[in-house]
């Protein structure tokens, strides 16, 4: 029997999901370490960066479930990393989920970030229970990508 997921309630980890590591990417090393902590408390690894360029060399080393980038960053933004994520050749990046964590308040961030499928958009300073509500989210739509009978009653 499938239990269903409550996105508020008390998910401790988000393993059972697929959910197993997640790139945190911040210039940051502060921004960095509150979203590590978060993702941690849901008992999923973490991996970081301080820019997209290094990102992008460790999602093609480690398997990445999920990642979670800044905007503003030296060497690659986080649009950069985005980008070359979405025209990459491998299938598994191009959908790979990726959070896009910005201050700037400017609209046109929000939508560039949501022409992309699999990309979700959270305002600085993050609220830690939005990013924890969205890498449930993540992980349950991941989830049920992984397991497409899981909705149909037998």
């Amino acid at each position: 029997m499938i239990k269903p997921i409550s996105l508020h309630g008390p998910v401790r980890s988000l393993k059972s999901l697929g959910v197993r590591t997640a790139l945190i990417v911040d210039d940051v090393e502060a921004m960095r370490a509150i979203v590590d902590r978060t993702v941690r408390q849901l008992d999923v690894a973490t991996l970081e960066a301080g820019n997209g360029r290094d990102a992008f060399d460790l999602l093609q080393q480690h398997p990445i479930d999920v990642v979670i980038t800044d905007v503003e960053m030296p060497v690659w933004s986080g649009f950069d990393l985005l980008e070359a994520i979405r025209s990459s050749d491998d299938p598994g990046l191009q959908e790979l989920p990726v959070v896009v964590i910005s201050s700037l308040p400017d609209r046109a961030i929000l939508v560039q970030t949501t022409q992309y499928e699999d990309t979700y958009f959270l305002p600085k300073p993050v609220s830690i229970p939005q990013l924890r509500v969205t890498l449930k989210m993540i992980a349950t739509r991941l989830w049920l990508r992984n397991h497409p009978f899981a909705n149909h009653r037998q």
